[in-house]
Protein backbone atom coordinates (compact mmCIF):
# COMPACT_ATOMS: atom_id res chain seq x y z
CA UNK A 1 0.00 0.00 0.00
CA UNK A 2 2.91 2.20 0.86
CA UNK A 3 4.73 1.68 -2.62
CA UNK A 4 1.40 2.60 -4.52
CA UNK A 5 1.14 5.29 -2.16
CA UNK A 6 4.39 6.42 -3.79
CA UNK A 7 3.31 6.10 -7.23
CA UNK A 8 -0.39 7.07 -7.20
CA UNK A 9 -2.86 8.76 -5.65
CA UNK A 10 -4.19 8.36 -2.36
CA UNK A 11 -7.46 6.75 -3.83
CA UNK A 12 -6.50 4.93 -6.21
CA UNK A 13 -3.51 3.31 -4.08
CA UNK A 14 -6.30 2.51 -1.63
CA UNK A 15 -8.72 1.08 -4.59
CA UNK A 16 -5.39 -0.85 -5.85
CA UNK A 17 -5.08 -2.23 -2.44
CA UNK A 18 -8.69 -3.56 -1.51
CA UNK A 19 -8.69 -4.65 -5.58
CA UNK A 20 -5.54 -7.32 -4.73
CA UNK A 21 -6.24 -7.71 -1.17
CA UNK A 22 -10.07 -9.13 -1.63
CA UNK A 23 -9.38 -12.45 -2.86
CA UNK A 24 -6.95 -13.99 -0.12
CA UNK A 25 -9.60 -11.83 2.72
CA UNK A 26 -12.07 -13.93 1.10
CA UNK A 27 -10.90 -17.01 0.97
CA UNK A 28 -10.04 -16.64 4.36
CA UNK A 29 -12.96 -15.74 6.14
CA UNK A 30 -14.65 -18.35 3.81
CA UNK A 31 -12.17 -21.18 4.38
CA UNK A 32 -12.60 -20.86 8.22
CA UNK A 33 -16.49 -20.59 8.14
CA UNK A 34 -17.42 -23.51 5.79
CA UNK A 35 -14.41 -25.30 8.34
CA UNK A 36 -16.59 -24.82 11.07
CA UNK A 37 -20.16 -24.65 10.02
CA UNK A 38 -20.89 -28.73 10.93
CA UNK A 39 -20.00 -27.77 14.76
CA UNK A 40 -22.17 -24.04 14.33
CA UNK A 41 -25.26 -26.67 12.77
CA UNK A 42 -24.75 -29.57 14.68
CA UNK A 43 -27.71 -30.62 17.59
CA UNK A 44 -25.63 -33.92 18.54
CA UNK A 45 -24.22 -35.01 21.28
CA UNK A 46 -21.60 -32.43 23.22
CA UNK A 47 -22.84 -29.61 21.26
CA UNK A 48 -24.06 -27.40 23.68
CA UNK A 49 -20.46 -26.80 24.24
CA UNK A 50 -18.73 -26.41 20.74
CA UNK A 51 -22.32 -24.63 18.92
CA UNK A 52 -21.60 -21.32 20.34
CA UNK A 53 -17.99 -21.26 19.96
CA UNK A 54 -18.27 -21.72 15.97
CA UNK A 55 -21.11 -19.74 15.75
CA UNK A 56 -19.22 -16.81 17.29
CA UNK A 57 -15.92 -17.73 15.15
CA UNK A 58 -18.26 -17.93 12.03
CA UNK A 59 -20.19 -14.72 12.74
CA UNK A 60 -16.98 -13.36 13.58
CA UNK A 61 -14.77 -14.26 10.39
CA UNK A 62 -17.43 -12.74 8.71
CA UNK A 63 -18.01 -9.26 10.27
CA UNK A 64 -14.14 -9.21 10.47
CA UNK A 65 -14.55 -9.91 6.40
CA UNK A 66 -17.06 -7.49 5.60
CA UNK A 67 -15.16 -4.59 7.46
CA UNK A 68 -12.21 -4.97 6.39
CA UNK A 69 -13.43 -4.74 2.30
CA UNK A 70 -15.77 -1.48 3.70
CA UNK A 71 -14.33 0.42 6.50
CA UNK A 72 -11.01 -0.16 6.84
CA UNK A 73 -9.84 1.40 3.67
CA UNK A 74 -12.32 4.58 4.41
CA UNK A 75 -10.09 4.67 8.55
CA UNK A 76 -6.93 4.63 5.86
CA UNK A 77 -8.64 7.24 3.73
CA UNK A 78 -9.52 9.74 6.79
CA UNK A 79 -6.48 9.39 8.52
CA UNK A 80 -3.54 9.52 5.54
CA UNK A 81 -5.17 12.49 3.54
CA UNK A 82 -4.17 15.13 5.73
CA UNK A 83 -0.17 13.45 4.87
CA UNK A 84 -1.01 13.09 1.09
CA UNK A 85 -2.04 16.86 0.76
CA UNK A 86 0.73 17.79 3.02
CA UNK A 87 3.08 16.18 0.37
CA UNK A 88 1.26 17.18 -2.78
CA UNK A 89 1.20 21.13 -1.29
CA UNK A 90 5.17 21.77 0.00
Amino acid sequence: MKENMRRMDLKEAISNGVHSRIRPIVMIALMGSIGLLPAALSTGMGSEVQKPLAIMIVGGLLICMILSLTVLPQIFYFSYRRKATRHQNP
